[in-house]
């Protein structure tokens, strides 16, 4: 799936049983599984019915035990696993996925490329339960595009000359592009819409 499809489904409270979020550019999987966890359950649901853990310091039983749990007094529960990429025996996730629990959202972040020899990783691209993201990095020549996709769906534009001059100052980390932009859209004047050299320079 496409982050944009998988978000499409998230905000109209359409939620898959799992979301294995793969790639080595952690910008999508980040943005992914904080709005679940932002946003699946209510806040009085949460205290009882989410889990968030670490793979450095989980096991994949641990993992197994928490999806199979049953929501308390809610519709669903959700387990995320962040770094699951330090997670050992991944593949025995498999038993799991090929008939999960459907009152669990289970979020997997994976921020590696998983081995397309795993037999999980040919379940993951089967299965109908699974929203299934592979985040790569964008190549250099995509990041002044990118760059004017985000700003355009915030209701500015920017000049090409500008765009460059934020790839070459800021690099192509997602992350840091975005935390950075969003500083300079604070900082501009409330009627100005459009992003120049000039205004960089001034800010």
């Amino acid at each position: 799936m496409t982050y944009e499809g998988i978000m499409s489904e998230l905000k109209k409270k359409q939620f898959r049983p799992v979301y294995f979020l793969t790639g080595e550019e952690p910008y999508y999987i980040d943005v992914i599984s904080d709005y679940i966890a932002e946003n699946a359950l209510s806040q009085q649901d949460k205290a009882f019915n989410q889990v968030i853990m670490y793979g450095k310091d989980s096991n994949i039983y641990t993992v197994l035990d928490a999806a199979k749990r049953f929501p308390m007094m809610s519709q669903h529960q959700v387990v995320i696993v962040k770094e699951a990429q330090n997670l050992k025996e991944i593949d025995k996730l498999l038993f799991y996925i090929e008939k999960p629990l459907q009152s669990t959202i289970l979020v997997i972040c994976y921020k590696d490329k998983l081995d397309k020899r795993l037999k999980l990783s040919k379940i993951l691209d089967k299965s109908k339960d699974v929203a299934l993201l592979e985040s790569n990095k964008l190549k250099d020549y995509q990041i002044s595009t990118w760059i004017d996709g985000y700003l355009k769906e915030r209701g500015y534009s920017i000049a090409p000359a500008a765009s460059d001059l934020l790839k070459e100052y800021l690099g192509s980390e997602l992350s840091k592009l975005v935390n950075e932009m969003n500083k300079m859209l604070i900082t501009l004047p409330v009627n100005e819409k459009k992003i120049t050299p000039n205004i960089l320079k001034q800010i």
